[in-house]
């Protein structure tokens, strides 16, 4: 694995755990450190726990939707074709996803671990990187705290939070 594949592990988002959880000499972002989790160096043993807490209410279901026709029916009915994460990452309702989620859309449904559901814009697609981007507009919308994935190194601690298959997300170390 090159250096781009590690920055796009679980959507391009490496949530940084504390700086207390990291290895020596890591410095996290001052917006990481503020959100950052408090965890002694020795117990890591629910640091994932309060990481998934704390970004859970950010990671959304991006539902692909998409008219269906064939030999024998012409503007058929539009219906769920893929399931798939994302992440809110700005107050503005911005949802970085997959591109192979997103592909063929002709319409994005957003579903909240609150249960809100709401119409999807698609901002863009990198199809190289796998990256696209949605936005969402709505009130009091959760947004994920990220750290910089440029400061990770191979061994440090990430998470990848998400509802792959259209399961219940859950998080990975």
């Amino acid at each position: 694995m090159n250096v781009r594949t590690y920055q796009l592990v679980g959507l391009g988002l490496l949530l940084v755990l504390s700086t207390e959880c990291t290895p020596t000499g890591f410095t996290a972002p001052p917006a990481a450190q503020a959100q950052a989790v408090s965890t002694n160096t020795g117990d890591l043993r629910t640091a994932v726990r309060r990481v998934a807490q704390q970004v859970r209410p950010a990671i959304v279901q991006i539902t692909n939707v998409q008219q269906q026709s064939g030999q024998f029916v012409v503007g058929g009915p539009a219906v769920p074709t893929g399931v798939g994460s994302g992440v809110i990452y700005d107050t503005d309702g911005h949802v970085l996803t997959n591109n192979h989620v997103v592909s063929g859309a002709q319409q994005l449904q957003i579903s909240l671990p609150d249960r809100r559901s709401f119409p999807a814009t698609l901002v863009g697609t990198d199809p190289q990187t796998d990256l696209a981007v949605l936005q969402v507009h709505a009130d009091d919308l959760p947004v994920a705290q990220l750290g910089d994935s440029g400061q990770l190194q191979v061994g440090d601690w990430v998470v990848a939070i998400g509802n792959a298959l259209a399961l219940p997300g859950g998080p990975t170390r």
